[in-house]
């Protein structure tokens, strides 16, 4: 890049101090650090020579010990090699990867560690001390306890998997999946307003006297089902409340959970948002009714200030005709202020296939008042 007689710029020193830096990276060298150390300048011939500092760094050595693991696989699951880059925390992460990908070919039981890096010989060597243990298969995944749901559809949600020939030879299984389950059976559960559900998990080795073969047991205890008894909402007053409250989940008979809620709050705040209401907010709490299993659940909301459209500005139109543009506009002055109708005039904008670059913004959006300018900067794509 700095060659001889070539122009001297900022953009190029830059880039070729990157691209020594990567070069060195590419050698295992991730410790590397190039860095300008002088310019000396010849007001004469016009020219400048860069003295660039190159800190090369030990070159990194990665090994396996107690099992032989590819070099391919340590460039995937040991992360320095993509972060170009070593501390223990990535270490750390490399030894929970290698300890996964092991588990998922079978050695259920494998351990992992690694040796801080020793340097000699211009080497750095970070060992991995792996004892993969036996290898097993997992031949069952029994569930139990449930009634709400049936096995199937839990299993659909699981991670976890018995052999099979072509997919999974060993099946697939490894701690960090079977606690992915446990919280995917417990979300699931709690969404439908199980709130107390508990999920309890063991795993057999030797299963039914075959040497090697798993099974893992999921023991669920569904406790009680709460529903929504009441659904009060306050503080609507601009929209139609009753097209408000029909788009609702937790209405009174449904079952009640905190993830309910959380919809029920992005779909009203949505339709505040499409109306101008961009600082309106949406509270929530939550009593037992007086029946068993039951929720008095109660909205509040904050409408705060509707904002309108003052006025439309398209910039930057060359070869273009202004009426293209304005029959694709969705948003008009006096129009409520919707983010939904900003994007889709943008969509539309861009379905065009002449404008390169369509970038939108609110003028002063924090601003105090009530009417905003919407501005859309358009960069005309090259004309053939």
């Amino acid at each position: 890049i700095l060659n001889t007689w070539k122009p001297m710029t900022e953009t190029r020193v830059r880039q070729a101090l990157d691209g020594v830096r990567t070069f060195y990276q590419h050698e295992n060298r991730m410790e590397a650090r190039v860095s300008l150390e002088s310019m000396k300048y010849d007001a004469e011939t016009n020219t400048a020579v860069p003295t660039l500092r190159i800190e090369a760094g030990p070159r990194i050595l990665v090994n396996t010990i107690g099992a032989k693991i590819s070099k391919s696989k340590l460039q995937r699951y040991v992360p320095i090699f993509e972060e170009h880059s070593v501390d223990d925390d990535l270490l750390l992460e490399g030894e929970h990867n290698l300890r996964d990908y092991l588990q998922n070919q079978g050695y259920f039981e494998a351990e992992v560690a690694f040796k801080p890096q020793r340097v000699a010989n211009d080497q750095a060597a970070i060992d991995y001390i792996v004892n993969p243990g036996p290898r097993h298969k997992l031949v069952a995944i029994e569930i139990g306890g449930n009634q709400y749901f049936s096995s199937e559809a839990i299993r659909e949600r699981m991670y976890l998997s018995v052999a099979s020939f072509l997919q999974f030879p060993h099946g697939r299984y490894s701690e960090s999946l079977l606690r992915r389950d446990h919280d995917s059976i417990v979300n699931l559960y709690q969404s439908n307003g199980f709130r107390d559900v508990k999920v309890n998990s063991h795993t057999q080795d030797d299963y039914r006297g075959k040497r090697g073969e798993l099974a893992v047991f999921l023991e669920i205890q569904e406790g009680p089902q709460s529903f929504v008894g009441s659904l009060e909402v306050d503080g609507l007053e601009h929209l139609d409340r009753a097209a408000v409250v029909s788009s609702l989940s937790s209405v009174k008979g449904q079952p009640f959970s905190e993830y309910s809620v959380a919809v029920d709050r992005d779909t009203i705040l949505a339709q505040y948002f499409n109306k101008g209401f961009a600082n309106a907010t949406f509270e929530w709490n939550s009593k037992p009714a007086a029946e068993p299993n039951q929720v008095e659940l109660h909205y509040i909301i904050r409408e705060g200030q509707q904002q309108f459209v003052r006025q439309v500005v398209t910039n930057n139109l060359i070869h273009t005709r202004p009426s293209l543009v304005n029959r694709r506009l969705t948003l008009n002055p006096g129009d409520p202020l919707s983010p939904t109708e900003v994007t889709e005039t943008q969509r539309k904008l861009y379905d065009l296939g002449v404008f390169a670059r369509v970038d939108a913004a609110i003028q002063d959006p924090d601003g105090a008042t009530d009417t905003k300018n919407v501005l859309y900067q358009l960069d005309e794509a090259r004309r053939y």
